[in-house]
């Protein structure tokens, strides 16, 4: 899979769908080996990520701090962007370093507003406000 996989290797553009589509049937990663990179890599890099762009993350729980990692991992570290998109974003921001953390899952709710046919998108804000309250003990466990 990894001969395979380095013919792709700066491949970028228009270029890359159709050559992902014809490598596609050759690879096969077993489910373990994506979840151990996944639980080993990824999420202690998104986890270090959020630590960097929000302060006082060292105050939250875990629930909390997942709750924002999930975010972060889904709509990007972009708590200082520009724009009406971002809006909840730099709240959230503002909050952390305000230590705050109460105003947080309604930031989550509030982004709903960003995406009013994507019902996938809007729970799952939803459920990062609850896991957020969740660890600041406003639901119960």
């Amino acid at each position: 899979m990894i001969a395979v996989l380095s013919t792709a290797c700066g491949v970028t553009g228009p270029a890359a769908r159709p050559l992902a589509l014809r490598l596609k049937p050759q690879i096969d990663i077993p489910w373990g080996a994506a979840l151990d990179v996944f639980e080993n890599v990824d999420m202690p890099r998104w986890i270090a990520t959020v630590k960097k762009h929000l302060p006082n993350t060292e105050l939250l729980s875990p629930d909390c701090l997942g709750a924002l990692v999930s975010l972060a991992y889904n709509r990007g570290p972009s708590f200082g962007n520009a724009g009406e998109r971002y809006r909840e974003m730099r709240a959230i921001h503002a909050h952390m370093t305000a230590k705050e953390f109460g105003k947080i899952p309604d930031e989550f709710r509030a982004m709903r507003r960003l995406w009013p046919a994507l019902k996938g998108l809007r729970d799952r804000r939803e459920r990062e406000a609850k896991l957020f309250e969740r660890g600041l003990g406003i639901l119960s466990r």
